[in-house]
Order: C-alpha cells, then structure tokens, then sequence
C-alpha cells in the first residue's frame, strides 16, 4: 500500500514538472523574459513578463470621442490634426505646429499662429475619465497637406488623428517622449520618419504605416522603447540610410523587416537589449564600419534570413544563443575571403554555445578565408 502511494505521488510530481516545463516553453514562445530557474514559484513572474499586445486597439469609453468631432467638424481646411490630451498641463504650447489654425476643446481660437502661444485650460470643460483624469482636445488646421513641424505634440498626448497629411516632414521627433500616446491614427496619410520618430514611446500598441524621408541619412533611436511586436521598414528602398545607431535599441519587438542596408555604415547597438526580438529578414554589411554591440542583449534571437558582404570585424553573437543553424551559415558564408591577406586580423564572435552548433569543417570554411571565431 505505502509503494503505491509512493508511485502515485512520483507520478504526481513528474505530470507536476511536465506541466511547469510546458507552460515555460508557452511562456517563451509568447516572448515572456524566462528565469534561470524555472519552477511553480517563478512562473507567475513569468507569464507577467509576457508583453501586452492589443492588436485591436480602441480608445477608453469615456473619453472625448475625438473621431466624432473630427468627423462632425465643418471647419474647410484640406488637411486637420486631432490630439486628445490628459488634463496634467495648466498650460499647453501651441507654437512650432504650423498650423493656419488652432482650436481647443474649452472654446478657443488662434487664427494667428506665432512662435509663442500658450494656452491656458479652462479645466471645467474637460470630460472625466473614470481612469482619474479627465481629456480634453487640439485641432490643427492647415492649408496644404504637406506638413513640418519644428517641435514635438503635447507630451500629454494620448491618441493622435491625421487627416489628410501627406509626407510629414519631421524636424524634430514629433512623438519623442509620449509616453502617454497609445494610438495614432492616419486617415489618408503618411508619416515620414527619422530620428527618435518613436522615441520612448512605450505606450504605443501599434506604430502606423510611415516612409522614410527623401533627405533621411540616420535612422537613430527612431523605435527605442517601442511596444509594437513587428517593426517593417520593408517596403522602403533605403538608399539614403546610413546610420541605424540605436535604431532598434530596448524596443519589445519581435520581428523587424529592414530595407537593404547595403549603404549603412554604422550598426552601432541597433538591436541591442531586444530580449524579444526572434527574427530580422536581412543585413548587407557592404559599407559596414561600425558593428559593436549591435546584438548585445538578443538572446531570443532564432534567425537572420539573409547575410551579405560581412567584411568588417567585431560583429558579436555570443548572447544570441538561440541562432539557427541555418542562420551560422548564413554568416560563414557572407565572410568575405580575406585568404590572400596574410598580415590583417579579422574577427567574428559567435560564442561557445554557437560554435557546439557547427562542425569542425564548418568552421575551418571560416579560417580558410582567414577569420578568427571565437
């Protein structure tokens, strides 16, 4: 009787652990941040750690319903920016907009638009929100649909309409900082991005459709602290990059589709501290001169679809411990063959858990072009 009780609590234990291991590997597949121990007590924590996505985003109930008023609002200006802010600022900066026009939600307008507006809220027109604060609005109107701005939207902000606004010309990072900002809608426009577009903008659930700006040579911290799951530049051809410094850098992204990157030179940390990020579709290091810790940090990383023209030294994979197979040869093969080169050094970082993965003739197809792996 005691040996069967003993075996049903073995077989107890070992369903137990079955089913913590299973729901750690749910947990990773879903982009939780996986303890080194991994048992009943830290799995809370874990499933906690999966990032919130909400892919069907609406705005609260009980604020002002902006797509309404937009919709509802008989002003006759070709193009119109909507921003439903919180009530924390008493005082809110109107300037560097270029707006023709300005009207606020408690009843003003500024139909002379200098360099100096500021707007005090008559907060007992603001609208309660059962969240503890209460909203109010901006609208922005504008003559040409073609639109720059010299500063950036209310740090306030919490949801942005564009209507109408083709290529917005970004002086200075329109969104930097908008901690608050949850969504951003376009309604036939476009946003031309640049640097720090979306910078620290953690809130955010889903980054809208954008082009790169014809005169864009750096795309540097434009979706640092991001929240979107998948960042596509793809549809851009990419020429006129340069820098992607800090592109990616700390964002929560999962997947990032890039343009060819055959003209950008510095790659510095531009996936560094992704500890979400699976996949990239490509890099072509042809003008690659600066790679340092371009993937510190990624160790969720399972693919590079394509590798090209690695010519440069110090590009670092070691915290990458989850590279494909595929994804090594990938990289052995874009090696450039430095054979002939008897006196230059010239070094890739694949890390030991890497390096298990390859044969010894696969790394000896590295050494015979005349680069050290380590």
């Amino acid at each position: 009787m005691i040996s069967e009780n003993l075996q049903r609590l073995q077989d107890s234990q070992e369903r137990i652990e079955l089913n913590i291991a299973s729901a750690y590997s749910k947990c990773e597949e879903k982009g939780a941040t996986l303890p080194t121990v991994r048992n009943s007590e830290s799995l809370a924590k874990t499933i906690g750690s999966i990032p919130q996505i909400t892919p069907n985003w609406q705005p609260q109930p009980d604020w002002l319903d902006i797509d309404a008023i937009l919709e509802n609002d008989t002003e006759d200006y070709p193009a119109k920016i909507i921003c439903l802010l919180d009530d924390s600022e008493k005082m809110s900066s109107l300037y560097g907009m270029n707006a023709t026009k300005i009207r606020t939600s408690d009843g003003m307008v500024y139909e002379t638009v200098g360099d100096s507006i500021s707007h005090e809220w008559d907060t007992t027109k603001d609208k309660a929100c059962s969240l503890g604060y209460k909203t109010r609005y901006i609208i922005y109107y504008y003559n040409t649909e073609n639109v720059s701005f010299s500063r950036n939207f209310n740090v306030n902000s919490l949801y942005i309409i564009f209507q109408n606004i083709k290529g917005v010309v970004i002086n200075q990072a329109p969104f930097m900082r908008n901690i608050l900002l949850e969504y951003i809608k376009m309604l036939n426009s476009t946003i031309l991005i640049n640097v720090q577009t979306y910078y620290n903008c953690g809130s955010l659930v889903k980054i809208p459709s954008f082009d790169l700006a014809d005169n864009s040579i750096s795309i540097q911290q434009t979706f640092t602290l991001s929240n979107e799951r998948v960042i596509d530049l793809s549809h851009n051809a990419g020429e006129k990059i340069t820098t992607l410094n800090t592109a990616f850098s700390d964002s929560r992204a999962q997947k990032v589709l890039l343009f060819s990157t055959e003209n950008v030179t510095n790659f510095f940390a531009s996936f560094m501290n992704m500890p979400f990020l699976r996949y990239i579709n490509g890099l072509d290091f042809a003008s690659a001169t600066e790679v340092r810790n371009m993937f510190s940090g990624c160790s969720n990383l399972r693919e590079i679809g394509e590798m090209l023209n690695i010519s440069v030294s110090g590009i670092n994979l070691k915290d990458c411990i989850r590279l494909n197979y595929e994804t090594l040869l990938r990289f052995i093969d874009a090696l450039q063959d430095f054979s002939a080169d008897t006196e230059g050094t010239h070094t890739i970082v694949l890390g030991a858990t890497n390096l298990a993965k390859l044969t010894e003739e696969e790394i000896a197809i590295a050494t015979n072009k005349n680069w050290t792996m380590s």
